[in-house]
């Protein structure tokens, strides 16, 4: 996976380097449970897919607690080989579903990870606290990332001594972004910006005053022990 170096996108592949694309679990659950199948075998389904693609119950498009039916049906996504993570998954305040049923839907994906050894691409919008609680009480042996990474130093600190790498896309705290490489625990994606990765890998480079091929390297050292 040498040409991997964008994280999370919701964009079809970049050309040149590999992306992780970002599903929805219900959308494919819904899918597969419309055509009686669980059989990642059936191209006309999955031909949309990229090569290499995560997926996860967003805390924003999940409106009630999955089946175990749906979780079913979500292990047989997971157990493809072009599924490299579990994610977006996490915590949202403006979620349909409150914070308790927020839970329990994280853990169960947590528990899929650590069966499947897929890494977990966290979706946190005010439940910092929460993350930082499972993974010390969890200990988890697959890998966590917090995509999309934006708040400051001081919350990056607590997530970076915890062995939670940060991804970091077109907007970010610079001295966070730092830090993270400092720790060896930064990544790097597009997510929804229109721009390419390596226009954000070049802007990461410039604040980190690291030259782009040596960041390039040093993240791609990172994803060779996450994937």
């Amino acid at each position: 996976m040498d040409s991997l170096l964008d994280i999370h996108t919701h964009h079809d592949s970049d050309p040149l380097f590999t992306s992780i694309r970002s599903y929805h679990a219900g959308d494919l659950v819904a899918m597969i449970a419309g055509q009686h199948s669980s059989s990642l075998t059936d191209e006309s389904l999955y031909a949309f897919l990229n090569s290499c693609y995560s997926v996860g119950f967003h805390p924003m498009f999940t409106s009630g607690i999955p089946s175990q039916g749906d979780y079913d049906i979500f292990c047989s996504i997971i157990s493809d080989s072009g599924c490299l993570a579990i994610g977006e998954c996490g915590f949202d305040k403006r979620s349909a579903l409150n914070f308790s049923e927020q839970q329990k839907v994280v853990i169960r994906q947590i528990e899929i990870g650590e069966m499947y050894g897929k890494p977990i691409v966290w979706h946190i919008v005010g439940g910092w606290n929460e993350i930082l609680k499972l993974h010390k009480n969890i200990v988890p042996k697959t890998p966590w990332i917090v995509h999309g990474y934006r708040k400051g130093r001081e919350l990056a600190d607590q997530l970076l001594s915890r062995g939670i790498y940060l991804s970091f896309g077109e907007h970010y705290n610079i001295e966070a972004l730092r830090l993270a490489y400092q720790f060896g625990l930064m990544l790097s994606e597009t997510d929804e910006s229109f721009l390419s990765i390596r226009e954000i890998l070049f802007r990461q480079s410039r604040d980190l005053e690291v030259p782009l091929e040596k960041l390039i390297g040093d993240i791609r050292k990172s994803l060779s022990y996450l994937i």
